[in-house]
């Protein structure tokens, strides 16, 4: 039964009892008042008509425990009586245990007008049910009400009129979600003025309204000493000054950084400009006073502002490096130009500014502006990087007509012709093709550093005195030697020009180095760091040049040393290499000159024996030593042996040793000098020419094993050496299947052999190669070809071995590592260590167990059952 007719069933309990009552017998009156009183005392969930009436209590009984039920109705007309049955009822833990609680909440009720209701309930209602007597809640004044109570105690001195767009709090009314929160924050001032407090009320419409400020403000005070909150809150919640989007922006970064703060110092980074620190031990300060005091190189009075953007696109440690160099004034002060690494994030907030500032190039989209500049910075090719330089050490200013100022003093997003201009703004010669050329230059450390310092030096004098820089060295040379041994790389002029700006002193040690061998596998080692082996013509260039005063480029000097000095030069530079190189390019003239001033005329026929004799050019080393010595002054000997002495230095093999001495030799078959190619390529030390020597006359197979090389890895190429001499009988049925096919065997255009034993050699090779197999299924695929050339020709087509690598990949596709665990291999470096050896050991078996493992991979696609095939592939491994 609901509570707000408690009343209406008291009163209706009552005429029921009535009514009874007077159907009685006379006899029965006696009974009458006190049955009514029962009735109102009795549960009303209950029959009280069917009620039996209780026995009279005993004289010496307990008190009632509700003394008031003696009459009908509780006589209540205040708070205090109405407190009074909450006490009397021991139910004061409705009020939080007091009365004081129970007065206060009862006369803000006595402000509803539902008031009424709750006293008849609590006229009438047990003890142990007064929790159904719901205390009505104060009713909710109006905005305007509540705004007249707060102005009235001064509480609305700052809120809501320093809001935006809100000028008093009447005014503020008229929007209803901010009428809301100043009920909400100042209803209790209406009733209570003495809880007026200005702060208070302030804090609570700020972070109803205003939250994230509030608690950005909030946050700062607590680690800023006097900061108010409030008045902080209201700054925060002013639009910015202008509508530029770069400033909205940094203002919803700060808010978001704040709320994520862990403490005051992550605090105190917020709303802060992160673009690049210049880091250094030095500030700007210190580099303009020490500017101003020596050099003047950023002009003077305007050096904070030219230095500071200049700064920012340089290498951490700049700036330190700028003020030392400042006391010479000279070019040493170049090398400070150093670029910056920039980190790949920046894309991120230079794209985003772009696109808010309308600055990204026609048609290009964030998204596709973050793709290329992060790509650009992993290339690693200053070419790319340089005109987004700017644009990415200025993405973080606050607004975008700062970020358009940082950009233009940094010389503008295309820095080259900005430099181009700039040369003409110092009084210096602008050369034709300047911007191609600075271009052209703008992806080594060099033209970097020229085009900075030129944009920041204050005048020509100073340009000339430090940002021209010496001109680049033959790096071409060099990367072509370097380029036959595929060690050069797209970028090899560029790294090899950092690399002198870097150290001077390094190109040409290195040049020597490379020139002085023809052997990639030495290259290598000098690419490595170890440049030995251009000691000795280091030292022989530095005796003609710097001793000897010839007028030679030293580049020039250096390769025709290491690749071999003309007559009776060489021959002299032999016989003093070892001496040479003792005493290395730094020795005084006089111990280079003794070096060489100690060469008898004959001191090369050892070497020079020694290099026909090794190439079986001639026999009897004695023999050719002496005959050598009796003509060691014959010009055409001095020659040929210069020439093959050369040769033997570089490395260059017994083919060229052989040209040198005018040697004719039987060539070796087109078979034979195939095969022995394909050694030399894999193992430099196996030279082709001698090898080309054992194969005449030409072994059986021999064919069948060069056209297996051909197609072979290095890895792989001892399973060609290895292979028998014929191929399988369906080698037979296949060539003799497109002998039949028009033009696909002799000499007409598109013929896939120029005759039966090709086709033969090169379907055995794919048998050797491939497995056991593979000419069968070759067999059944040229079949189905019909006679059409190109399909037949892809049935050839076998494709490269899988490798350890791929098997390796393939265990892990299939989670079945633990399968080589009893072989000893842990992971895969020492996987890859025991697949190489048991390649080495039985390529053949070994491949094809690589080749069921990754196969049966693909297959799988994950699936445990066919993975667990592996197993029977790589039962061996």
């Amino acid at each position: 039964m609901q509570r707000c007719s408690r009343l209406g069933t008291y009163l209706l309990i009552v005429s029921a009892a009535w009514l009874a009552a007077c159907d009685d017998e006379p006899g029965d009156e006696a009974t009458q008042p006190d049955a009514l009183v029962r009735v109102v005392d009795a549960e009303t969930d209950g029959d009280p008509i069917d009620s039996a009436p209780d026995p009279e209590p005993e004289a010496d009984a307990a008190p009632d425990p509700e003394p008031d039920m003696g009459r009908l109705v509780r006589d209540l007309e205040t708070c205090d009586d109405i407190c009074g049955v909450y006490a009397d009822c021991d139910r004061l833990d409705l009020w939080a245990g007091t009365v004081e609680e129970c007065l206060r909440g009862c006369a803000d009720a006595e402000l509803s007008d539902r008031f009424q209701g709750y006293r008849s309930c609590m006229q009438i209602t047990a003890c142990d049910a007064l929790d159904e007597c719901v205390v009505p809640a104060r009713p909710r004044p109006e905005c305007p009400d509540v705004c007249e109570a707060l102005d009235d105690c001064g509480a609305t001195a700052r809120v809501p009129g320093g809001l935006p767009d809100v000028a008093n709090c009447a005014a503020a009314c008229n929007d209803r979600t901010l009428a809301q929160s100043i009920i909400n924050c100042g209803e209790a001032i209406v009733y209570e003025p003495e809880l007026c407090d200005e702060p208070t009320f302030a804090a609570c419409v700020l972070g109803e309204r205003q939250a994230a400020c509030m608690n950005l403000c909030a946050a700062r005070a607590d680690c800023e000493e006097g900061l108010d909150p409030i008045d902080c809150a209201l700054d925060c919640a002013q639009p910015p000054e202008s509508d530029d989007p770069v400033a909205r922006r940094r203002q919803t970064i700060a808010r978001t950084c704040a709320a994520e703060a862990a403490d005051c110092d992550e605090l105190a980074a917020c709303g802060q400009q992160v673009s690049r620190d210049i880091v250094g031990e030095a500030t700007v300060e210190e580099l303009c006073a020490a500017d101003g005091e020596q050099c003047g190189f950023f002009a003077g009075d305007t050096c904070p502002a030219v230095a500071e953007p200049a700064l920012r696109e340089l290498a951490d440690g700049a700036i330190d490096c700028l003020v030392g160099g400042l006391e010479a004034c000279d070019g040493g002060l170049l090398r400070c130009f150093e670029p910056a690494t920039l980190p790949p994030e920046a894309c991120d907030e230079h794209c985003a500014v772009s696109f808010l500032c309308g600055t990204l190039p026609d048609g290009q989209i964030e998204f596709e502006c973050v793709q290329q500049c992060r790509a650009a910075l992993a290339s690693g090719d200053e070419a790319l990087i340089s005109p987004l330089r700017p644009g990415l050490t200025c993405a973080y200013d606050d607004s975008c007509a700062d970020i358009a100022a940082c950009i233009e003093a940094s010389g503008a997003a295309d820095a080259c012709p900005a430099f181009c201009a700039r040369l003409g703004e110092l009084g210096q010669d602008v050369p034709e093709g300047c911007e191609a050329d600075c271009l052209a230059r703008s992806n080594t450390a060099r033209g970097f550093a020229q085009r900075a310092c030129g944009l920041a030096v204050a005048d020509g004098e100073g340009y000339q005195a430090i940002c021209t820089p010496p001109p680049p060295p033959r790096c071409d040379v060099l990367c072509a030697r370097l380029d036959a041994c595929e060690l050069g790389g797209a970028d090899c002029v560029a790294s090899c020009d950092d690399a002198d700006f870097a150290d001077p002193d390094l190109f040409l040690p290195r040049l020597a180095c490379v020139a002085s061998t023809a052997r990639c596998d030495e290259r290598l080692i000098c690419e490595g760091g170890d440049l030995s082996g251009g000691d000795a013509c280091m030292a022989w260039c530095t005796r003609s040049i710097e001793c000897g005063g010839a007028e030679v480029d030293p580049v020039d000097c250096l390769v025709e040393c290491g690749e071999g000095l003309p007559a009776a030069e060489g021959l002299l530079f032999d016989g003093a290499r070892a001496c040479l190189e003792a005493a290395g390019p730094d020795a005084e003239c006089e111990a280079l000159d003794a070096c060489v001033d100690a060469v008898p005329p004959d001191a090369y026929c050892e070497t020079f024996c020694a290099a026909t004799v090794g190439c079986r050019l001639v026999e009897g080393n004695e023999a050719c030593i002496a005959a050598c010595r009796a003509t060691a002054e014959d010009p055409e000997q001095i020659e040929q042996a210069a020439c093959a002495i050369g040769a033997l230095n570089a490395g260059a093999g017994c083919a060229v040793i052989a040209e040198c001495v005018g040697a004719e030799v039987e060539p070796a078959s087109p078979a034979c000098q195939s095969l022995c190619a394909a050694q030399n390529v894999c193992d430099e030390d196996a030279d082709a020419f001698l090898c080309e020597r054992d194969c005449i006359p030409e072994p059986e197979g021999t064919p069948l094993r060069a056209a297996c090389a051909e197609r072979a890895t290095c890895a792989e190429l001892q399973m060609c050496i290895d292979a028998p001499a014929a191929g399988p009988m369906a080698c037979g049925d296949i060539c003799a299947t497109l002998g039949m096919c028009p033009d696909l065997i002799g000499e007409a255009d598109g013929a896939l052999y120029p005759d039966a034993d090709a086709c033969l050699a090169d379907c055995g090779g794919l048998e050797a190669l491939r497995g056991e197999g593979t000419a069968q299924a070759i067999a059944v695929c040229v079949d189905a070809a019909m006679c059409d050339g190109p399909t037949a020709a892809a049935c050839f087509d076998i494709g490269p071995a899988y490798t350890c690598q791929d098997a390796w990949d393939g265990f892990v596709s299939c989670s079945n590592e633990a399968l080589l665990e009893g072989f000893g291999v842990v992971d895969e470096a020492s996987y890859l260590a025991f697949c190489g050896d048991l390649l080495a050991m039985d390529p053949a078996t070994t491949q094809g167990q690589i080749d069921c493992v990754v196969e049966t991979a693909q297959q799988a696609m994950g699936d445990p059952i066919v993975c667990g095939g592996q197993f029977f592939c790589f039962l061996g491994i």
